[in-house]
């Protein structure tokens, strides 16, 4: 895989300490190169090396946070207007909806405003 740089949504992160560890978690995985953000929650991935993504996902899961693979702004639209992928559409109101839009979105899910 050719080197790139790709951000990955993190959570679970309460200080700087968690940060440290995701990091450390990344780091010992073959050729990847990675900066851990607490404020931001993200992990930044500089070098893959022979390291897949979903191998780095699991490697923040394994080190006790959650993250997910990022949505791609760059899938390809389609001839209908729609991007490739999964689309969801959330019907109601309030708390419960709203947490749903963000999930749907944070797995991969399309948004209408792009």
């Amino acid at each position: 895989m050719t080197d790139q740089t790709i951000e990955i949504p993190v959570t679970g992160m309460t200080c700087d300490h968690c940060a440290a560890t995701i990091e450390k978690a990344l780091t010992a995985l073959p050729g990847v190169k990675a900066r851990v953000s607490y404020p931001k929650a993200t992990a930044t991935i500089e070098s893959l090396g022979r390291t897949a993504l979903p191998e780095i996902v699991q490697a923040i899961q394994a080190a006790g946070y959650g993250a997910s693979l990022p949505y791609r702004a760059s899938v390809p639209i389609t001839k209908e207007g729609l991007r490739d992928g999964p689309h969801v559409a959330i019907i109601g109101s309030g708390s419960a909806a709203f947490a749903c839009a963000i999930r749907a979105v944070e797995r991969g899910g399309a948004r209408d405003h792009d």
